[in-house]
């Protein structure tokens, strides 16, 4: 009978750990039009980069940095890596379907960066 109440509390274990995290992966979530709110610069808030967007596709991310108007990227694990003449990297602090926060260097300068979604992939 303990053994069978060890297996019962095993597999109830086992499916409550394997349904706890359902969120889409990063690459899901990433595609679509980002518009930036905020951006810090050397960790004090600037408005130099006001404007700028990042749009994601499946395998190319346009913008209107001068730099990255329309290069290919890959993100691998909590990293979203761009490719350029002067390539960047990210560090993804979080993401859900409508907020993204990057954490990064342009330029040598460090960068924290929130945006906001303003359309969805397919849009």
């Amino acid at each position: 009978m303990t053994d069978i109440k060890l297996g019962f509390l095993f597999l109830l274990l086992t499916i409550v750990l394997s349904s706890c995290d359902r969120r889409p992966p990063y690459e899901e979530l990433v595609q679509g039009q980002w518009v930036i709110d905020a951006a810090l610069r050397k960790g004090k808030p600037t408005n130099t980069l006001n404007g700028l967007y990042f749009t994601f596709k499946n395998d190319s991310v346009f913008s209107n940095m001068e730099s990255i108007p329309n290069n290919i990227y890959v993100i691998q694990s909590d990293t979203i890596s761009i490719s350029a003449d002067n390539p960047l990297t990210f560090h993804i602090e979080s993401i859900d379907s409508n907020h993204m926060h990057l954490n990064g260097w342009i330029q040598n300068t460090h960068f924290i960066l929130k945006f906001t979604k303003t359309k969805h992939h397919g849009d």
